[in-house]
């Protein structure tokens, strides 16, 4: 974990050095959620715990880096009903995912009460 939290704070910190480029923001999110889906799961359990609001279903979080293959040209997903992946049923997992939907001009409709998360590493 601890090698993980180094190389994402670079790679958020190179991103920030490259004009604020928002594409290698969005991916350092991309990968960061990645693993937190397949590694951390009791942080993302107690993380969904504290999200409150719905899905605006804006495909803002859709289109983070690259354009998901699912959508359509209306900006629905094909499966948002039924076999959406988890990094996707889960999205947001915590405040920085907001955070990169608001850099690319997005209003996420998932808020987070406050409090510490206090599971296991």
């Amino acid at each position: 974990m601890v090698v993980f939290s180094y190389l994402s704070n670079k790679l958020y910190g190179y991103a920030g050095k490259i004009a604020e480029s928002a594409f290698f923001i969005h991916l350092a999110g991309k990968i960061r959620r990645f693993y937190l889906v397949q590694f951390r799961k009791n942080y993302v359990e107690a993380q969904l715990k504290r999200r409150e609001g719905e899905c605006r279903q804006c495909a803002r979080c859709c289109s983070l880096a690259f354009r998901c293959p699912l959508l359509t040209r209306e900006n629905l997903c094909l499966t948002y009903m039924k076999g959406r992946p988890d990094v996707c049923k889960l999205f947001p997992i915590d405040r920085r995912d907001m955070n990169d939907v608001a850099i690319s001009g997005g209003e996420c409709g998932y808020c987070f009460k406050q409090g510490n998360y206090s599971g296991s590493k």
